[in-house]
């Protein structure tokens, strides 16, 4: 798909639109009881050539990203909580290409979720594509310490690491 400016796409038929398919996916993930909001709603409106989308996903209550939820010192709980939920995506073959610390929530049960879909992917992941993603998120933790002040540490990042390879393996 093509974009034509920062909304508008060139069209290809609906299940081809960015919406749908990331409604598809999410409905996956959410079906499969991953920790990802449920999908609502997706539209489509055609303009010519052209169109925008809309995804509407039922809201997490009580959550907020990494960048709120760091502002204070990481626990061991929650980074382990954090290294799971990647983890368990990652097996499940979920390409996320946008993770980040702002995609990834934590709700007022202390409950990890993974948010916004957009070009997601369920496939057969190599090793490769979960060092890609980690590597995007390792680099958001670093961009935020500087923009925003949050507190996280190279012992943050190795214990995330540690959790991470140990949920790499349960089945």
């Amino acid at each position: 798909m093509s974009r034509i400016n920062r909304d508008a796409y060139v069209y290809t038929g609906a299940k081809n639109t960015r919406s749908f398919k990331e409604f598809s996916v999410l409905q996956a993930l959410f079906d499969a009881g991953l920790p990802v909001p449920e999908p609502a709603a997706a539209r489509v409106i055609r303009k010519g050539r052209s169109y925008t989308a809309d995804l509407i996903t039922r809201r997490i209550p009580n959550a907020q990203d990494l960048l709120q939820v760091f502002q204070a010192p990481a626990t061991n709980t929650i980074i382990q909580d954090i290294a799971e939920t990647v983890a368990q995506l990652h097996n499940f073959g979920v390409w996320h290409p946008d993770l980040n610390i702002q995609n990834i929530l934590v709700d007022n049960k202390q409950k990890v979720w993974i948010i916004d879909f957009d070009q997601a992917k369920i496939l057969r992941l190599k090793q490769r594509h979960r060092m890609r993603m980690l590597e995007r998120l390792q680099r958001s933790f670093m961009k935020e310490q500087v923009r925003h002040g949050i507190i996280w540490t190279d012992q943050n990042w190795c214990d995330f690491m540690h959790f991470y390879q140990q949920s790499l393996t349960k089945k």
